[in-house]
Parts: C-alpha cells; structure tokens; sequence
C-alpha cells in the first residue's frame, strides 16, 4: 500500500504439511510440520530536491519455523518436538546522493535486533533460551558509476 511516499507492506504465511522423516529418523506415525511467517515494512521516501533522496525504514519480522508440538508417543524413537520463535526488529536509514549524471553515493545506517526464545519453556531446548539476544549496527558507502547503454531494437 503507497500513500504520499509511504509504503506500507504485510506478509501473512502458513505452511504446512505432514511428514515421517524428523532429522534422519522415520517417525512412527505422521507429524505436522508448520512454518508461520508475519512480516510488516514501513518506508517513506523523502525526495529533497533531483539530487538528494532519503529512505528511512522500519520492519518487523515473526517467524515459527519447523513447529511440531502436537502431543505424541514419547517412547518414539523418532519423537520430533520443535516449538521455537525468532523475531527480528530493524531499522535504516538510506541517503541516495547524485553526484553527476553518472556518479551516484549511497549512504546508510542502521540496526537489527533478532531475538530467539523456546514458546514452551517446559520441554528441554538444545541452545535457545528466553534471553537469545542479538543486535548488530551496521553502516555503509557506496559509490556507483553508471555506463549509458546504447539502446537499439534489432528486428528480424
């Protein structure tokens, strides 16, 4: 959705499947397997003059992948539990800068936090706890040379 330099963008996504293979072991009976994606951007694109753009932009991201929690025969050889969350907050900032006709400067900033953590606390969890937290800070320059193409249509 654009409104005024405004875009706003939602991703909703369910998969899911059933299967009897979990990380090399045949299951006794099948398993579902769900996948839940929730995905938000906001961006606005601030034109200052021909020369100078600025992007700043948010996003959310809700991930529950491989989720198998449903309640099974734990004497299974092959009993598959997986039940993790990661969610990832980010932030930037993008000045586009045209320097001349065919040299052009990308600037930015930014950060992401991606957070990692167990949904049932009760059932043993190989290394994610309730505490995985991650933050990175990153900035960048980029400096681009365009090349004018000679654009001609051959016809046959």
């Amino acid at each position: 959705m654009e409104y005024k330099g405004w875009v706003a963008k939602y991703l909703h996504e369910d998969f899911n499947y059933k299967t009897r293979i979990s990380f090399g072991a045949n299951l006794m009976a099948p398993s579902n397997v769900d996948f839940s994606t929730r995905q938000f951007d906001l961006s606005y694109k601030w034109v200052i003059n021909d020369k100078v753009t600025i992007k700043p932009k948010i996003n959310f991201n809700y991930n529950r992948p491989w989720t198998s929690n449903q309640v099974k025969d734990t004497l299974d050889p092959g009993y598959f539990f997986y039940d993790k969350s990661v969610t990832r907050y980010s932030q930037m900032i993008n000045a586009n800068i045209k320097l001349t006709s065919f040299l052009k400067l990308n600037l930015g900033v930014g950060h992401y936090q991606d957070r990692a953590y167990s949904v049932n606390s009760n059932v043993p969890s190989y290394n994610i706890t309730n505490n995985n937290v991650y933050n990175t800070f990153y900035d960048y320059a980029e400096l681009l040379l365009e090349k004018k193409q000679n654009r001609s249509i051959t016809r046959l």
